[in-house]
């Protein structure tokens, strides 16, 4: 006895690839611009200054068995507004810091209202959430396209 799978149609594969590229277009950007107006949040509430290591530490993570990823956690010491002195550890991607010492010092920004909140005075994660933003715009706005198409009939010109 041979069994026939039953063969799915162009137009049926479309539309739940359609439908599933514009479900995660959108939830992309809705997540990009979450974290982008956290990060805009963050850095007007934020005060910068200086902070010295006081004392280095690194974490290592193991991802499969195969790829480590280390970070830098070192324990900071700085002055917030109100003149106490914070000891806090922070994080530190390995990409911007190879190898933290004692007495290194470089600019973090924290909140008056919690000096334990604290990050490095740069825009990665602003940049990281707009390239996020782009990537949810280039699934979704093609998926809508398609929907578009299918929505018509014209499955032609899906198959180019």
């Amino acid at each position: 006895m041979s069994s026939k799978k039953p063969k799915i149609s162009l137009i049926v594969k479309y539309w739940y690839t359609s439908i599933f590229a514009l479900i995660a277009g959108l939830a992309t950007i809705i997540f990009a611009v979450s974290a982008f107006l956290g990060v805009l949040d963050f850095k007007q509430r934020a005060v910068t200054t200086v902070a010295t290591v006081i004392e280095a530490r690194y974490e290592t993570q193991n991802y499969k068995m195969v790829h480590k990823k280390s970070s830098a956690r070192p324990l900071v010491e700085f002055t917030d507004t109100q003149g106490n002195l914070q000891q806090v550890q922070c994080y530190i991607p390995w990409r911007q810091y190879d190898t933290i010492k004692p007495g290194e010092t470089f600019t973090i920004a924290y909140l008056p209202e919690d000096p334990t909140d604290i990050r490095l005075d740069d825009n990665n994660k602003l940049y990281g959430s707009l390239v996020l933003l782009i990537a949810g715009f280039v699934t979704a706005i093609p998926a809508i396209g398609w929907i578009r198409a299918l929505i018509k009939g014209k499955v032609e010109e899906l198959q180019g």
